[in-house]
């Protein structure tokens, strides 16, 4: 997943900032990201089928904090296309 590499060769090029640095920016998020990282935390629930929308707080929770930071979050889900979108 992602890019292999490209974290230390940015590294010359990165400062640490505050996200308020980026007020009024739009920001595109790898959104499959941070819904694997939310179903980290469930796992367990989601493997028994037990109902459970924990990977979703954890999604929104990121995203308010862009918002209340004055930043217009993009959801990107990069992947494979939906079956819908096949056209014969």
């Amino acid at each position: 997943m992602g890019i292999s590499g490209l974290l230390p060769f940015l590294k010359k090029a990165s400062k640490k900032t505050h996200i308020r640095h980026f007020s009024g920016y739009t920001v595109a998020v790898d959104t499959y990201c941070w819904l694997h990282r939310g179903a980290f935390g469930c796992a367990q629930k989601l493997g028994t089928g037990e109902p459970t929308t924990a990977y979703i707080t954890y999604c929104l929770k990121y995203i308010n904090v862009l918002r209340e930071n004055g930043l217009n979050p993009i959801l990107v889900f990069d992947g494979r296309k939906l079956p819908i979108w096949y056209m014969k």
